[in-house]
Parts: C-alpha cells; sequence; structure tokens
C-alpha cells in the first residue's frame, strides 16, 4: 500500500524541519508534501531546499485553516501521486517510519477501517489529555459534554483541591485501557487530529475535511463522515506517537491565556456548526445548543479576565 504524508506550515518552519528529519528517509512513506498555509516568516524560501523526488512543497495561497491546508495537499497528493493511505501530520508530531508500517499492515487487514493511528503520548511519556473519545454524534451525547463542561467539571475540580484526591475518572481508565491493550485494533469514535491516517477511497467519499471551519472540531466532523459510511475508526494497539506542543518563543501567561480565548471563540463557532450542519435540522435544539456555547463562553471569560486582573496586579504581564 502506497503512503504518503500531508505536513501543515504555518509560521513554523523549523519544527516542520525536525519532523522532515525523522521521516524523510523512511521507506514506509512514498510521498511527503508540505503545504505552506501563508505562512508570514519566510517559511517557503527556507523549506524549500527539501524539495525532492519524494518531498513536494506547495502553496496554499492564503492562511485558510487546517481544514483548507491540509486539502490542498490531499488533493495534491492524490492528483500526482495516487497514494492508498494519507497521513495527515501536525509538524509538532513525533513519529518514524515503524508507525506508518504497522498501520498500513493493519489497513490491509481490517476493510472496514476507514482511519487508523496510534496512541498519542506527551513528550514526557503520559497519557496525552484527549487523544480519542466515545459518540459525540447525537444531540443527547452533546448535551452531555457541555454540561459537564459548564456543571460538573468544576465541581471535580474544587472538591480535588479541596480533599487533595486525584484519582483518574472514567474516561482516563478508559484511555488508560486502550494504551495497554494487547489488541492488535481498538475501535474509537474520533481521534485527535495532529496525527492520523486515513484509506483515500473513503476520505474522498465523504469529501475530505469540511472547509467552513477554520480551526478546531474537525475531528468530529470528519469522524461523523466516516460513520456514515458505515466504517470505523481505531488506535493501533502497541503502536505511539508523540504530539511535541511547542511554545512560542515570547510565550507569557497573558499570552497564554489570550490563546486559550481565542481556542474558546473559535472552538464556539466549530462546535455550533457541527451541531447545526451534521447532528440535527432542529431549530429549537440548535438555539438550546447555541445558548449553552454561549453560557461557556461567558464563564471561560470571567475566569480568565480575574485571573488575567490579579496576574497584572501582580506585575506579570
Amino acid at each position: 500500500m502506497k503512503c504518503g504524508i500531508v505536513i501543515l506550515n504555518y509560521n513554523e518552519h523549523l519544527v516542520t524541519e525536525e519532523l522532515l528529519t525523522k521521516i524523510k528517509d523512511a521507506p514506509e512513506i512514498d510521498h511527503i508534501v508540505i503545504v505552506d498555509n501563508g505562512s508570514s516568516d519566510g517559511s517557503y524560501s527556507y523549506l524549500k531546499k527539501y524539495e525532492s523526488q519524494k518531498i513536494s512543497l506547495v502553496q496554499s495561497g492564503h492562511d485558510g485553516g487546517y481544514s483548507f491546508g491540509n486539502n490542498v495537499g490531499t488533493r495534491y497528493l492524490i492528483t500526482n501521486y495516487h497514494p492508498d493511505i494519507i497521513g495527515i501530520a501536525n509538524p509538532d508530531t513525533i513519529f518514524d517510519g515503524s508507525l506508518v508500517g504497522r498501520v498500513k499492515q493493519l489497513f490491509s487487514l481490517h476493510e472496514d477501517y476507514a482511519l487508523i493511528t496510534g496512541f498519542n503520548l506527551n513528550k514526557d511519556g503520559t497519557n496525552a489529555a484527549r487523544p480519542f473519545w466515545g459518540n459525540e454524534g447525537t444531540v443527547w451525547n452533546l448535551y452531555k459534554v457541555l454540561l459537564w463542561e459548564l456543571a460538573v467539571r468544576p465541581l471535580v475540580n474544587f472538591s480535588r483541591k479541596v480533599l487533595h484526591v486525584r484519582r483518574p475518572g472514567k474516561y482516563e481508565r478508559w484511555v488508560e485501557s486502550i494504551r495497554t491493550s494487547t489488541e492488535p485494533l481498538n475501535e474509537v469514535w474520533a481521534v485527535l487530529g495532529c496525527l492520523f491516517f486515513v484509506r483515500t477511497e473513503d476520505f474522498v467519499k465523504v469529501g475530505l475535511f469540511d472547509e467552513n471551519i477554520f480551526l478546531y472540531g474537525e475531528e468530529n466532523i470528519l469522524a461523523f463522515k466516516i460513520h456514515s459510511i458505515g466504517k470505523r475508526l481505531g488506535i493501533a494497539g502497541g503502536a505511539t506517537f508523540i504530539h511535541d506542543h511547542k511554545e512560542a518563543p515570547d510565550d507569557t501567561p497573558i499570552k497564554r491565556m489570550d490563546r486559550g480565548m481565542n481556542y474558546i471563540r473559535l472552538s464556539e463557532f466549530s462546535a455550533v456548526y457541527y451541531f447545526s450542519r451534521y447532528v440535527t435540522r432542529s431549530i429549537t435544539l440548535q438555539a438550546v445548543y447555541k445558548f449553552l456555547m454561549r453560557l461557556r463562553w461567558l464563564k471561560s471569560i470571567s475566569a480568565v479576565t480575574v485571573k488575567k486582573f490579579i496576574l497584572r496586579l501582580k506585575g506579570i504581564h
């Protein structure tokens, strides 16, 4: 099976370079496409030196977000190299050809799977916070997620601080069970978008990524579309990769909070779009969901405003 990899670069050519040096010579990978997604830091010129028979560098034309940029690379791969499997890789992931080889093997043995990835670890070897999740493709399940964040999670966090007790929750136990599973393939509903491999014919069948959202929420939409064609998503047993979140060189507590609020803003739009476009056409249910999402936003911005005020009183910027 032929495998192509898409790496989406936006103003982080040095991080992209790190990943390229790890995977460019892997025989399990047939072609790599780097998509420069409208960078303003000279990324395209810097990465030109890596162009070869195995590595292509293309420009998306503008920063259209995760879905848009990865679709540019996917279409380029399909048109020019006809891969059976396409890997979508963030520049700050760490993996090698052995993971790709394992994924290829599982795809050849399991025709009912459209998407497979490894187990997502942090750089220190701990489990990623949310590497995959269960069904969020129904009205009730999405309401449960929101109500958990609005009402239950704050109480849980408060009780943990007061009682100084930190026991793994149900989700954390599920994650650990899949990490230690001896099964060759473990089914999940959706996976984090930092690194995964998708069967090309299935990816094309569901229309690739939905480009109507800029960032966040792509995983649920893609998972929903894959399930709608009767296919499955899974985590390869015994195969891992690292998502090494890179901090900006000028990072400060205030800037991290501002980025967090931008994440909430973008994820709110994406969640409402997903709920309204894919999950239900009921105007009433959509209105209730949008109202709950706005409560989530108000809760978050209130907490951040107070924290920023306290930091500034302490002279921290």
